[in-house]
């Protein structure tokens, strides 16, 4: 796989379809049994917020970690530019924020 930037990466490592909360909480509490069962003690979460759901979507999270018992910090998945921006443009640098349509 060519190299990528970061923001590409994620946006082909992430499905951001909208999940309800249930998804969310069984995507951590799998995420947490895989983790312990592969020697792991503690999960670091990059937590996508559900747009008008963020409450919701961060309880959900906390209480499979909780119920599992691994420690567990969760960072909110927060993108402050459009996807657009963070595309190659052949240039040595980044483009700007907005230099795309």
């Amino acid at each position: 796989m060519p190299p990528r930037s970061l923001g590409l990466w994620i946006a082909q490592l992430y499905d951001f379809a909208p999940l309800d909360s249930e998804q969310v909480y069984l995507s951590a509490l799998l995420t947490a049994v895989e983790t312990l069962l592969s020697g792991g003690t503690t999960v670091v979460d990059h937590l996508v917020l559900m747009p008008g759901q963020a409450l919701e979507t961060i309880a959900a999270a906390v209480r499979a970690y909780r119920e599992i018992g691994i420690r567990a910090f969760i960072s909110l998945l927060i993108q402050a530019q459009p996807l657009i921006t963070s595309l190659p443009t052949g240039n040595s640098s980044p483009a700007p924020a907005g230099a795309y349509p």
